[in-house]
């Protein structure tokens, strides 16, 4: 072959692998988008999972088939039922501390025997705490997904719409006291959804996390609530303690879901 030929083969090459990497490029433009803004370059190359039911899946074959389940932040009890229905032989505990929503979990667990409820609220210490009980403009009396018992900060600014009007006194527990009045000895699954509480609930069970496999948590970019952790301080915690990142879900362009799982020994 010539060199001239050689050369508009090389040159041809290489303008069919720029654009390949244009199109993927274009296609992951918003995910690219996010690891810069929040520098956060791992997003680029962590699994994804577009739904609750695909990180079920992924994390099945790590779990038992009649797993003990935590779920934390119920809201009306249809993740609870999902997750009872995923694994049958399993027990799901789910935590609402919220009245009006508890009781709408009640009434939607009702036919299922494998799911066990709690009126109270998952966190760092034993007794009572402030509730921020968020709502909608267009519905301001009935309690919405974004309460916490952190105040609200940039999330008043990110979801304007989304108000905070009533703060409520609720009971509260660790996992580790929890675990020990209930005589759970393990658990196998934690799927906590408590708008920037997370961290500090794993942070106290010290005890019982020793026996998790899985952990499904919704994470922030963003001090959505004040003094939250975000996303790399509970990424950084995790590996610490024996745990990596298998896969995330990115819900907007500040806050998403990080599914971690136990490293190998």
């Amino acid at each position: 072959m010539s060199v001239k030929k050689s050369t508009l083969l090389i040159g041809l090459v290489g303008i069919i692998l720029c654009g390949s990497l244009l199109r993927v490029a274009y296609v992951h433009r918003w995910i690219i988008r996010f690891a810069i803004r929040h520098r956060t370059p791992c997003v680029l190359w962590t699994k994804k999972f577009r739904t609750n039911a695909d990180a079920l899946t992924m994390i099945a074959p790590l779990l038992p088939k009649n797993p003990v389940i935590i779920e934390a932040g119920a809201w009306n009890g249809v993740d609870s039922v999902n997750l009872a229905n995923f694994w049958k032989q399993g027990h799901v505990h789910c935590f609402e501390p919220i009245p009006e929503l508890y009781n709408t979990v009640v009434e939607n667990i009702k036919n299922h025997n494998n799911i066990s409820s709690y009126q109270i609220a998952l966190a760092d210490k034993e007794g009572e705490a402030d509730f921020y009980v968020s709502s909608s403009e267009s519905a301001p009396n009935s309690p919405s997904a974004s309460s916490s018992l952190l105040a609200p900060e940039r999330h008043l600014v990110e979801f304007p719409n989304i108000i905070f009007k009533k703060k409520i006194n609720v009971q509260t527990t660790t996992l580790d006291r929890w675990a020990e009045n209930n005589k759970i000895d393990h658990i196998d699954f934690i799927w906590l959804d408590t708008q920037g509480s997370e961290l500090s609930i794993l942070k106290n069970a010290p005890k019982i996390l020793k026996t998790v496999k899985a952990i499904l948590t919704e994470v922030e970019f963003i001090e959505a609530y004040k003094n939250q952790p975000l996303f790399s301080d509970v990424k950084a915690w995790m590996q610490a303690h024996g745990f990596r990142l298998a896969a995330l879900h990115l819900g907007c362009d500040w806050y998403g879901d990080a599914l971690f799982v136990r490293s190998a020994d």
